[in-house]
């Protein structure tokens, strides 16, 4: 409860500064790169040496792509059938398939689980949720809004991505045990992760919508945040008793919609008041869900 409560007051506090414009307004941004380059490595190098490799940890990465196709396939089918507009269904195919597993994933994780549960979650979000944006969304982009997507440029951008690179350098370092002074160092910036990335997410905060898009809205919403980790929570539960990456996945499939996802949807113009009411109530509601998901599941 304590670990929730943080998350509420540090989103109350971003959402604050943004309305009472005391940061300058690329404030978000710069802690987002804070978070890229110091918070996330720390975490990394602190917990995914900890990490006992096996065929589970296929889990989380594997489960992110399943749910991606089987999530995009049902909003195409959603958008034919209620006639949606070509900007909405763009919209909708990225926000639904990609979820906010790192910004509010991680956060969530570590107050409903605890940090074992963060080097699992990266695997979700490094390995499924961070290629999904740099290749399945800039192919829902050039498809919906006719930018052209460079292969090559989504490649460059995986593989020159601070955490990613950070997790190949951690994997390397498995079964070391770091002398007490950099576990402490590490410890302390990982540390700065939770409230660091709430403020941000609150600072970004948008509530900005009208009564034409209230169908898919709730469209958006109802899949992301139930649909998704149930058919998770049905599929995994399947293979007997839960473990910790069994949650922690689960969790992750429920997460809301991906800030950058809605960012990258608002400015190519597909539906941006849409995609802004999706993150914005996805963030609130997910606060709610994903509390209802982990008592849930344990």
């Amino acid at each position: 409860m304590q670990n929730l409560l943080i998350i509420v007051v540090c989103m109350s506090l971003g959402y604050l500064l943004q309305k009472t414009k005391k940061f300058p307004d690329n404030a978000a941004q710069t802690l987002n790169l804070y978070i890229i380059y110091v918070s996330v490595p720390a975490v990394i190098f602190l917990q995914i040496p900890k990490i006992q490799l096996g065929w589970s940890a296929l889990i989380p990465a594997s489960a992110a792509w399943i749910l991606l196709i089987l999530s995009a396939l049902l909003t195409r089918f959603a958008a034919r059938f209620f006639s949606w507009s070509k900007a909405e269904e763009g919209c909708l195919m990225l926000l639904i398939p990609l979820g906010n597993t790192s910004f509010l994933g991680l956060p969530l994780l570590d107050a409903t689980l605890g940090k074992e549960a963060l080097p699992i979650g990266l695997l979700y979000d490094q390995f499924g949720s961070f290629i999904a944006l740099s290749t399945y969304g800039m192919w829902v982009l050039a498809t919906y809004s006719g930018e052209k997507a460079s292969a090559k440029e989504a490649i460059k951008k995986v593989l020159s991505f601070p955490p990613f690179i950070c997790i190949f350098l951690a994997l390397a370092l498995t079964g070391v045990n770091y002398p007490s002074w950099a576990e402490s160092i590490l410890s302390r910036l990982a540390d700065t992760l939770v409230p660091v990335v709430i403020v941000a997410v609150g600072l970004q905060w948008q509530f900005k919508t009208d009564n034409s898009h209230i169908g898919a809205i709730s469209f958006a919403l109802l899949i992301k945040l139930m649909l998704l980790p149930a058919l998770t929570f049905a599929t995994l539960s399947l293979f007997g008793d839960l473990d910790l990456t069994d949650k922690v996945t689960i969790l992750q499939a429920g997460m809301s919609s991906m800030i950058t996802a809605g960012a990258l949807a608002s400015s190519h113009q597909l539906a941006p008041r849409m995609s802004a009411a999706i993150v914005g109530y996805g963030i609130l509601i997910s606060l709610i869900t994903v509390p209802m998901w982990h008592s849930i599941i344990t």
